[in-house]
């Protein structure tokens, strides 16, 4: 092997095999998900800054110091999934970097495991959004503003949308038609190649949650020809051109209409859009199939978790105890 990499490098000069090697590295880091990279390189960060404080290398760097910081981190009051994903982190910047990475000895290892036996491995999940909670947040439509988050609220639950993916849209990617509304996702975080992908929302039964009338409203009163689908508004009521601002807007538009009608609001975010998409569906008899071609799932486990938690109380053996 090392006698084909010194052949190669013979081939070519020297700068040009480095250049070859960085531009692979940089191939590597855009092969993942823009939030994925936006985690790794604030989580790289904060791992250089912690070993450069205590004066050990970063790269490469022992398993004693992976050790060191996973403890850190878990004296930190750091969940689980969050200390994982930051140990997966330095193995990426490792094998990235062409090293071997630190993570996978065995007392890096260990120290995972005593960190879930310790913190627990249940996940934060948060609440899905129901059918009857998208009424109670479009009864009222006071405003453009009102019609906005109306119709965003609509579409990413009956599209089963990331909230990424929904702020990413643009008025191009909608084709109405006689059965509802087309829309393509030209990427997503399963289609990082860009191969793009069609959903389809069928139309509603009822016209005030119909999610392609209702879409159509805001398309017509805010006069969007071009570009972004959801965009901003002032505080004067003028649509801007700029799409929101990022997928965080998202999650702040479904707690404050959350918060409005009695729920609490840190018991969802913009995820209990898409969790609530599979658990409506799965209640009213949608096959797993049909579901995960909406949401674009490639793992069954997730979703049947959905269909898990709303069948809790289905045929359950505790109703049947007489008290």
């Amino acid at each position: 092997m090392k006698n084909s990499i010194m052949d190669t490098k013979k081939e070519i000069s020297v700068e040009l095999y480095n250049s070859y090697i960085e531009q692979g590295k940089r191939l590597i880091i855009n092969s993942k998900a823009e939030n994925t990279r936006k985690a790794y390189f604030s989580d790289w960060k904060e791992f250089s800054d912690w070993c450069k404080k205590n004066k050990v290398s970063s790269l490469p760097a022992e398993s004693e110091t992976v050790v060191a910081y996973l403890s850190y981190l878990f004296a930190g009051n750091k969940r689980p999934s969050t200390i994982a994903r930051k140990k997966s982190t330095i193995s990426q910047a490792h094998a990235t970097a062409g090293y071997d990475s630190p993570t996978s000895a065995k007392i890096v290892m260990d120290t995972m495991k005593g960190i879930k036996r310790e913190l627990g491995i249940m996940r934060n999940k948060k609440n899905p959004i129901l059918a009857e909670d998208i009424q109670h947040f479009c009864e009222k439509k006071d405003d453009i503003r009102d019609l906005r988050d109306c119709a965003l609220l609509l579409i990413g639950f009956s599209g089963a949308f990331r909230r990424s993916e929904l702020i990413s849209l643009n008025i191009e990617d909608v084709r109405f038609t006689r059965e509802g509304i087309r829309v393509l996702l030209r990427k997503s975080k399963t289609d990082q190649e860009g191969a793009g992908m069609e959903k389809g929302i069928a139309y509603g039964s009822n016209p005030d949650t119909c999610p392609v009338r209702i879409l159509q409203d805001w398309i017509e009163a805010a006069q969007i020809k071009e570009g972004a689908l959801f965009r901003q508004i002032n505080k004067y009521g003028q649509v801007s051109k700029k799409r929101l601002a990022s997928s965080h807007s998202v999650a702040r538009i479904v707690k404050e209409y959350v918060q409005k009608i009695g729920l609490p609001a840190g018991e969802y975010s913009g995820h209990s859009l898409r969790a609530g998409f599979a658990t409506e569906a799965s209640a009213n008899g949608a096959s797993l199939d049909d579901i995960m071609r909406q949401t674009g799932h490639r793992s069954v486990e997730m979703v049947r978790e959905y269909i898990r938690k709303q069948n809790l109380f289905k045929n359950n053996a505790s109703a049947k105890l007489g008290l």
